[in-house]
């Protein structure tokens, strides 16, 4: 049985982005034209990180996970 590869994104979006599972990731705050906060971080299934990639909602990164998989 082989392992979905996962892939870590970086929600790039506002006001949130909603995993499917339970999970959901909000987009980076804003002051004026300068980001306050990044964007929530996870990691998921590549198929689903290619849906948000390509929609435009989540960029691709190599930050911290800062929503961890539901138990």
């Amino acid at each position: 049985m082989t392992e979905a590869k996962l892939v870590r994104i970086e929600c790039n979006c506002s006001p949130d982005v909603h995993l499917g599972d339970g999970r959901r990731l909000l987009g980076p705050v804003r002051e004026g034209t300068r980001v306050v906060k990044h964007g929530d971080v996870a990691e998921v299934e590549e198929a689903l990180a290619n849906h948000l990639l390509d929609s435009g909602q989540c960029i691709p990164t190599k930050r911290p996970v800062t929503v961890e998989p539901l138990a």
